[in-house]
């Protein structure tokens, strides 16, 4: 007779799940420790009944799903131990990505990451060129130490299911399983269960007022990754966001001015751009407008700004698109300055010496308005090379083009020459901020070269989309986070028309502060839309 497995199951499972909220619990602590180091609206947990509650969600939820992997190896006649193996590797590897995320993000992975596979597939570089020999050399440790313990105790131990006990039980919990899914399901489409489909979106809803790396503080990592999930299947949020942004932007296109305006309207999203206050960079002069972009995204999601400054929508709004709002504008026509502009008459065009297949932009900057894109597929074909210096190039002989035409553009130019890793095996002598400051002073002159370029009834935007990844800029010399410290990325504008908006654009102390909206706003007032 078989040796019941279930109940092994049942502890190994425990004991796994344990480890993992060790784990949980120490991520989660770097991800509260950079929320107040940085966030100016930490989420703090003071009643210890929601402490309480947290933690027990948090182990029932860590508890089914290596349950679930266990049960699943199991129920298909693998080994005990292979099963035990292929859980932790899968626990292992989840929060590995995680915290490699952290180390260079500052954000814990969440679920709308997994999206971006595809990205991490196309530009491995953007991604892994972060991730040091030593990083590298612990994975493979832990990998190895893994497999040996696999090779070494799996004959030694073996434990089939019985067919007429074991199966069954797993039969009854799998069902359970299946049932909770069915409920949840139902409640989001059936109006029998609309109260608990409005319960659960309004705790949602709440939840996703606030980043991913605040709500990781609050929750640990998993359970903010399974919250997640749920926004997604509930569509929270962002269904209303949208229908109210459209109705937005119909009253603005309905209120356009009969001046002329500005003819060409030139917008770069520079990559990294912050002002370091240092002598080794000199900031392009003659600016008539000079300022922070007021955001904390740190070293990437380009995306995120770039979705913001063109449509003017907070990303809080989107719930779960918030992470990747080119997830939810790849599939959905959206109101962005381009089709607003369209209407003053403007040829919008965007341009990007990276594919348009990155982040799906091709479909994206469609779907926002735009009438053409360049992206290096089309350099490609025209026989250019992919550095922004040629973009440049190209968008000079595009304005000089449209004055002699008298035809109004807005050209939208996304940076990459100023993208990291900012260390590599060609620059080992270098600092990555040494790299950085490099970067940094050829895309400022590139933005010098954009402005020799501009006719007299044309202007420049310039923004940096978020602070670059770099160590020395966001630790004290103590090894401390000091993120207060750390400049805002910079807004500049050349030739710009002003307006009485512009003026609440400045704090208390007179600096010009912006945010992504106020950019949005101030472009769709050079082209004479009210705002």
């Amino acid at each position: 007779m078989t040796e019941s497995i279930f109940l092994p199951v049942l502890k190994l499972s425990a004991f796994i799940s344990c480890i993992a909220i060790l784990i949980d619990l120490y991520e989660q602590k770097l991800c509260l420790t950079f929320a107040k180091a940085f966030k100016s609206d930490c989420l703090c947990i003071n009643d210890l009944k929601e402490k309480i509650s947290i933690m027990l969600w948090r182990f029932i939820v860590i508890y089914t799903l290596v349950l679930f992997i266990l049960s699943v190896a199991v129920f298909f006649n693998l080994s005990l131990i292979f099963s035990v193996f292929l859980s932790l590797i899968l626990i292992c590897s989840f929060y590995a990505i995680s915290y490699f995320k952290f180390k260079i993000l500052h954000e814990p992975l969440v679920f709308s990451d997994l999206f971006l596979f595809k990205e991490v597939c196309r530009c491995p570089r953007f991604y892994f060129g972060y991730i040091s020999k030593v990083q590298w050399f612990f994975l493979f440790v832990v990998f190895s130490l893994l497999s040996s313990f696999v090779l070494i105790f799996e004959s030694n131990f073996k434990l089939s299911v019985s067919v007429d006990s074991d199966r069954f039980l797993f039969y009854v919990y799998f069902f359970f399983i299946a049932l909770i899914s069915i409920i949840v399901w139902m409640a989001r489409t059936s109006k029998s269960f609309k109260f608990l489909r409005d319960k659960i979106e309004h705790k949602l809803d709440l939840i996703f007022k606030s980043d991913s790396c605040l709500a990781a503080a609050k929750f640990g990592v998993v359970l903010n990754f399974v919250i997640g999930i749920l926004a997604f299947i509930f569509k929270v949020r962002w269904q209303k966001s949208l229908y109210l942004h459209e109705e937005k932007f119909t009253r603005l296109i309905s209120n356009l001015e009969n001046s002329v305006g500005k003819d060409c309207i030139v917008l770069l999203q520079a990559e990294s751009f912050i002002s370091l206050k240092d002598d080794d960079i000199k900031l392009s002069k003659g600016a008539d407008l000079k300022g922070n972009l007021h955001l904390n995204y740190f070293g990437a999601y380009t995306m995120r700004t770039e979705f913001s400054v063109l449509t003017g929508i907070e990303l809080n709004d989107l719930g779960p698109y918030a992470s990747d709002p080119y997830k939810l504008a790849q599939n959905v026509k959206i109101s962005s300055i381009a089709s607003a502009l369209k209407k003053q008459g403007f040829y919008s065009i965007c341009i990007h010496a990276n594919s348009g297949l990155f982040f799906n932009r091709r479909m994206v900057m469609k779907n926002l308005g735009f009438d053409e894109c360049i992206f290096s597929e089309e350099l490609k074909a025209k026989g250019k090379e992919f550095n922004d210096s040629e973009i440049y190039k190209l968008v000079k002989e595009r304005l000089t083009l449209a004055r002699k035409k008298k035809e109004r553009l807005f050209i939208f130019i996304i940076s990459l020459d100023g993208h990291g890793p900012y260390k590599d095996l060609s620059q080992k002598n270098k600092s990555s901020l040494q790299v950085y400051k490099e970067k940094q002073i050829s895309l400022c002159n590139g933005i010098e070269s954009l402005k020799d370029g501009l006719g007299k009834d044309d202007c420049l935007f310039v923004y940096g989309d978020h602070i670059p990844p770099i160590k020395e800029l966001i630790k004290d010399k103590n090894g401390y986070l000091n993120l207060r410290s750390v400049a805002k990325p910079c807004v500049m504008a050349y030739n710009i028309k002003y307006s009485s908006y512009m003026k609440s654009c400045f704090d208390s102390k007179d600096r010009l502060s912006l945010t992504s909206n106020d950019i949005n706003k101030l472009l769709l007032l050079q082209g004479d839309i009210h705002a």
